[in-house]
C-alpha cells in the first residue's frame, strides 16, 4: 500500500483524466500492481460526489489502463475504486490542512517530552502555510502549533447532532 503524491506521473494521469468529467483528486493509494483507490471531489465543490460520479470516473480510467496501465506499474486490468474522500476525511497533504481550515478536526502529533511521544488535538483547525498547523485544542483551551512532518495521523471530526 503507498499513498501517492500530485507530483507522481500516475496521479498527474489520472488528475487529467479526472478533470475531463470536472472532478480533482483528493487522494490516490496503490496497492501493488492490481489497486488503485481514488478520493475524488468535484471541481465546482459545489455538490457532493455521487455513486454516478465515482462509476463514470471508473469507466474511464478502465479504458484508459488498457492501454496505458503498464506504462504506470499497473495491470491493464487493474481493480479500480472510486470515492469520496467522505465527511471525516484523512488529512495527508498539506493542501487537504490548508482546505479544512475552520473545520474540527483530530489530530495525533509527535511530542517529545508526553507519556507516549504523541499528543491528540481535538478542535478547529485554525492555520495552515503547508509546513506548520495550529488548533485551538478543545481540551486544554490553548492554540497548538505544530509542523506537518510531525502529524501522525489527522483527519476532519465532524460533530453529528
Amino acid at each position: 500500500m503507498a499513498f501517492l503524491h500530485e507530483q507522481n506521473k500516475l496521479w498527474q494521469h489520472i488528475e487529467s483524466l479526472a478533470r475531463e468529467l470536472e472532478f480533482t483528486i483528493y487522494d490516490l493509494e496503490k496497492r501493488g500492481r492490481g489497486k488503485i483507490i481514488v478520493s475524488i471531489n468535484k471541481a465546482t465543490k459545489a455538490t457532493a460526489v455521487t455513486s454516478e460520479d465515482c462509476s463514470k470516473l471508473v469507466r474511464k480510467l478502465m479504458n484508459d489502463f488498457l492501454i496505458t496501465g503498464e506504462s504506470f506499474g499497473l495491470t491493464n486490468e487493474p481493480e479500480i475504486e472510486v470515492c469520496s474522500p467522505g465527511i471525516n476525511r484523512i488529512l495527508r497533504l498539506s493542501q487537504h490542512f490548508m482546505n479544512a481550515l475552520g473545520e474540527r478536526v483530530k489530530i495525533i502529533v509527535q511530542a517529545a517530552g508526553t507519556k507516549n511521544g504523541t499528543i491528540l488535538l481535538v478542535g478547529n483547525l485554525i492555520a495552515s502555510d503547508g509546513k506548520t498547523a495550529c488548533v485551538a485544542d478543545e481540551q486544554t483551551k490553548k492554540e497548538v502549533s505544530f509542523l506537518l512532518e510531525d502529524v501522525k495521523s489527522a483527519r476532519i471530526d465532524f460533530k453529528f447532532d
